[in-house]
C-alpha cells in the first residue's frame, strides 16, 4: 500500500461505458475513488453493478475519457502493477483444495521476483499478521473448501489485504451468509477502511448494509449512475421507488443514526389486524394514524 496524495483520487473514472453482446451498456460513468473512502453500488438486478466492478477490475474492456489507478492510465499498467494496487474479491472463489495459509500467500504473487518466491520471512509475517486480524490464523492449516461460507469470505478478504492494496473492490461480500458473518464482514472490512486508510468500493444489494457500513451511496438504474452522495442523500423515498419499483419508507435507525429503508408490503397497506393505516406520505416517510378498533 503507497501514500497515495489524498488530493488525487486512487481510482478515476471519467465518461466510462462498456457493454455486452447482449445490448447492456454502462453508460458515462463518472466515479472518483480516494483513500479512506467507503463507497457501496446499489441497484436493482441488473442495474449494472458487477458490470462496472469487472470493468474497474479489467475483466471487461471499457472505454472512457479517463480511466485511472493509482494516478496512473490503466491501460498502460501491466497485471502485477494493477494487483499491487488493486486487489478483488469476487462472490465465488474457485479456490479447490488448497490451505488457508498456502492461499492467504499467493496475495503476495505481485510482488515475487526470480530471485524471491513466495515462501520468504516477510511474506510469511505479513500474511501472519492479517490472518491473525481477521480470525482465519486459528485454521491456518485446514484445506478452504473444507470452511463455511462466512470463513471462506473472510479467508478471501485476507488473501487480498496481503496484496497491501489502495483499493479493495468486493462483490456482494455477504451473498448467501447469515446476519452473524453479514455483520462480522462487514465490520471488518468497515475496520480496515478506518485504519488502514484502504479504499473500499463494495457492490452491495441490501440497502440497510450499504447504509450502516458506507460512507458514500452509487445508486445505479440501467447502466447509469441515478443518485450519489451520503447514505442520507441517496436512500430517499423517491430516488429508492423510482430504481426499485417499489414503495419503501424510510427512517432512522435509533442506535446509528443511518437511514433503514421498510418495504411497504401487502401487509402493511391491506392487513386486516392491523391498528395503524396510512394517512399521507412525505418524501421519506409514510405517516399513519392510528385505526380505532371494536
Amino acid at each position: 500500500m503507497e501514500d497515495i496524495n489524498n488530493a488525487v483520487p486512487v481510482l478515476q473514472l471519467k465518461k466510462l461505458t462498456a457493454g455486452y453482446g447482449n445490448g447492456f451498456r454502462l453508460k458515462d460513468i463518472t466515479l472518483n475513488i480516494r483513500q479512506g473512502d467507503f463507497t457501496g453500488i446499489i441497484g436493482p438486478n441488473g442495474a449494472g453493478k458487477t458490470t462496472l466492478l469487472k470493468c474497474i477490475a479489467g475483466d471487461l474492456p471499457a472505454c472512457a475519457e479517463a480511466f485511472q489507478l493509482a494516478a496512473k492510465p490503466f491501460n498502460r499498467m501491466h497485471l502485477k502493477e494493477r494487483a499491487r494496487h488493486m486487489a478483488v474479491v469476487t462472490q465465488k472463489n474457485d479456490i479447490g483444495f488448497i490451505t488457508v495459509e498456502d492461499y492467504v500467500m499467493m496475495g503476495r504473487l505481485p510482488y515475487r521476483s526470480l530471485l524471491s518466491g513466495l515462501s520468504c520471512v516477510e511474506n510469511k509475517q505479513l500474511a501472519e499478521k492479517y490472518m491473525k486480524k481477521s480470525g482465519v490464523w486459528a485454521y491456518r492449516h485446514q484445506a478452504v473448501n473444507e470452511l463455511s461460507g462466512g470463513e471462506q469470505q473472510l479467508v478471501a478478504i485476507t488473501r487480498a489485504l496481503v496484496q497491501e492494496p489502495d483499493l479493495l473492490l468486493l462483490d456482494e461480500p455477504t451473498a448467501h451468509l447469515d446476519i452473524a458473518h453479514q455483520v462480522q464482514i462487514l465490520d471488518f472490512i468497515q475496520q480496515l477502511n478506518e485504519e488502514l486508510n484502504l479504499a473500499v468500493l463494495m457492490v452491495v444489494h441490501d440497502l440497510n448494509l450499504a447504509a450502516e457500513y458506507c460512507t458514500h451511496l452509487l445508486l445505479m438504474q440501467n447502466g447509469e449512475v441515478c443518485a450519489e452522495g451520503t447514505p442520507g442523500e441517496v436512500l430517499t423515498r423517491h430516488q429508492v421507488k423510482e430504481a426499485y419499483k417499489t414503495d419503501v419508507t424510510v427512517t432512522e435507525n435509533p442506535l446509528s443514526g443511518r437511514p433503514f429503508v421498510f418495504p411497504v408490503s401487502r401487509n402493511a397497506t391491506n392487513n386486516r389486524n392491523t391498528k395503524k393505516k396510512i394517512s399521507h406520505q412525505t418524501e421519506n416517510k409514510i405517516i399513519y394514524e392510528e385505526i380505532t378498533t371494536h
